[in-house]
């Protein structure tokens, strides 16, 4: 059954329970014994692997809906508006960025922003947000040399091939490798041994490989066209 079928009394009733959860799941990882050295990401029970961050990214929208529906008439001001989403989301971006997980924190982060900005909020706030969004993201780039060296690595991919741009070479290796067609389901070359990660991050350099631009770009379609059927399913809807 489609999700747009079910009844958004149906999500309201959820938020706050699925908030609570996200925040205490978040929390778990860090506790002795659940995760494995200095990455906080996994609860680990059994054989059952569950990342706490994937939850919290539904949560925080689903609150944010059922909260900012409530209080959109507070929107324009700081402190009843805008403040107190800011920090209950702020806890879960905190959360997921000492794991470290800064890409889920950055994410969180655009839906805050987005969400606060479709709803009304003040510009000059959002541009507080914002320069200060700015400078803790720069912050912790800074702070931990992996991420410095994706920035540089990024920037000047073709300086260190063999090093920190190995695999995004690669994965533009995959990509030239399929051109317009493809060379076939299965039949990457990439992914045997030469593309770290080709099943997870880089699966899209895999499947350009093997479908070529026809292929990838369909892929961009389809999300394109998903996004388009939420803002039409969003616009339509009769509740805030």
């Amino acid at each position: 059954m489609s999700v747009t079928m079910v009844p958004s009394l149906i999500y309201r009733r959820f938020a706050y329970p699925l908030l609570a959860l996200a925040l205490l799941s978040l929390a778990i990882v860090f506790a002795p014994g659940v995760s494995y050295g200095k990455i906080h990401r996994w609860i680990h029970a059994g054989p059952i692997n569950f990342q706490p961050s994937e939850l919290a990214k539904g949560a925080a929208v689903l609150y944010l809906a059922a909260s900012l529906a409530k209080k959109r008439e507070q929107i324009t001001d700081f402190f009843s508006g805008v403040l107190p989403h800011v920090l209950t989301i702020g806890t879960i971006i905190l959360l997921i960025a000492f794991e470290p997980d800064l890409g889920g924190a950055v994410s969180i982060s655009l839906v805050l922003f987005a969400m606060l900005f479709v709803t009304g909020a003040r510009l000059r706030h959002l541009g507080l947000l914002a320069a200060c969004g700015l400078v803790l993201f720069i912050c912790a780039t800074l702070t931990a040399q992996y991420r410095f060296n994706r920035i540089t690595s990024f920037l000047a991919k073709s300086e260190h091939k063999q090093g920190h741009s190995y695999q995004l070479n690669q994965s533009l290796i995959a990509f030239g490798a399929g051109g317009a067609n493809g060379v076939g389901l299965g039949e990457s070359r990439q992914k045997m041994l030469y593309l770290p990660e080709a099943h997870t991050d880089f699966i899209f350099a895999v499947v350009g490989e093997e479908t070529g631009l026809w292929g990838g770009g369909t892929i961009i379609l389809l999300f394109a066209l998903l996004g388009v059927r939420g803002l039409r399913v969003a616009m339509r809807h009769p509740q805030p």
